[in-house]
């Protein structure tokens, strides 16, 4: 299989439109869990990124008060993958979280797993997000390794996706999802971190396996995206030496059952990269730097911080809540913008759903017209990034 044939095979139809009935009884919990390995705390409610939503746009970069590991983790974590609020269904009384970083369907399939090196009042390891209780799941301990193409990095995410959750839903077009929700949370990751002053390199295009490997992830779970952090903000500390200690954990089930679709399996299958001859890094082209900057319209303004603007998104049905809205008359000027390609890529620079918070912070004005314009792309090819 090629991509090109998972797209045509995946394109919307008149009958797909209609979707198919839910088996509510194995809908996929939300939050994966490693049991069995240390915990470790990630401050609550960490300082507010004090610099504008509108200069971290521009690409400008902020800074942090934090003197420590722990608390710049809780920093980022907190303003990129965290529960920004919850809800309740008022027939069932059935409660679900909303996260700071938007997903298709509310479904979450991309989990945040790290490798710090020589972070002040951390230890160097493997770890794991788990956002349900912001905390830090240790699977590792010592000095783990991916191979960069640009060099080691004191911080190194790997974004995963566990395409099953998407799936259960969406059936075989989950992995169009899932890559569009890598883009959600590799743009809120860059964000967060150019708000605090790191600098971010992001890389798609590294050796599957052996990444799997290094993480020892779970077989649902796919290595999608390598996001590194750099600069002077971060505090540092001698790099651990010695042997690396392995806690592992237990991975929690998901789901009573699930449903397998061969095209999932093939597409990942046809765009992951392989291990060659020559060996070499696990990365296996540069990564490309990560800057929030964009074209913004003329007259763009905010008072509102970037931490404030991130922990306010919700649902995209209800952002701000009582009677805002947005008259035809404001909304009309973005109108062009849909049919630009940026619009339909899998990815996209700044979600959705982040867009509309933030413009709802913003002053309305006619003459905004270019908003997604020179937006870093997501290629399903290769999962390479296009500037």
């Amino acid at each position: 299989m090629t991509w090109q044939h998972y797209h045509e095979a995946t394109k919307h139809q008149l009958g797909s439109l209609r979707g198919h009935a839910l088996d509510w009884a194995s809908m996929p919990d939300p939050f994966r869990h490693y049991m069995g390995v240390p915990v470790l705390d990630l401050p609550a409610d960490p300082p507010k990124p004090e610099i504008s939503a509108i200069d971290v746009l521009l690409g400008n970069s902020g800074t942090t008060s934090v003197a420590d590991g722990r608390h710049l983790l809780s920093q980022l974590l907190f303003y990129s993958a965290a529960i920004s609020a919850s809800k309740r269904v008022p027939s069932t009384g059935y409660e679900y979280a909303l996260r700071v970083n938007p997903s298709s369907g509310n479904l979450h399939p991309t989990e945040f797993h790290f490798i710090t090196h020589g972070l002040k009042g951390w230890p160097d390891g493997v770890y794991h997000y788990d956002p349900s209780r912001h905390m830090a799941e240790q699977r590792g301990c010592g000095a783990f390794e991916v191979e960069l193409a640009d060099g080691p990095a004191p911080i190194v995410f790997v974004l995963t996706s566990i395409v099953w959750r998407e799936a259960w839903k969406y059936g075989a077009r989950a992995y169009r999802y899932c890559l569009h929700d890598i883009g959600h949370a590799w743009r809120a990751l860059a964000f967060a971190a150019g708000a605090v002053g790191c600098a971010s390199f992001a890389a798609g295009q590294f050796l599957d396996d052996d990444v799997a490997r290094l993480l020892q992830l779970n077989e649902d779970e796919l290595p999608m995206l390598i996001v590194s952090l750099r600069g002077k903000s971060i505090p540092l500390r001698e790099r651990d030496t010695g042997e690396t200690v392995w806690f592992g954990g237990d991975v929690n089930q998901l789901s009573t059952e699930t449903i397998a679709y061969p095209l999932l399996d093939n597409i990942h299958l046809a765009t992951k990269n392989k291990r060659t001859d020559s060996g070499g890094s696990s990365v296996t082209h540069p990564p490309l730097p990560v800057s929030a900057r964009m074209k913004l319209p003329s007259g763009a303004s905010s008072t509102r911080t970037l931490g404030e603007v991130a922990r306010m998104r919700r649902s995209a049905l209800d952002f701000l809540g009582g009677e805002l809205s947005m008259s035809f008359r404001s909304f009309r000027p973005f109108w062009p913008s849909a049919a630009n390609h940026y619009w339909l890529i899998l990815g996209v620079g700044v979600s959705s759903s982040f867009f509309s918070t933030f413009i709802a912070s913003m002053d309305y004005r006619p003459e905004f017209t270019s908003f997604y314009r020179n937006v870093p792309s997501w290629s399903m090819r290769s999962r390479a990034i296009n500037a």
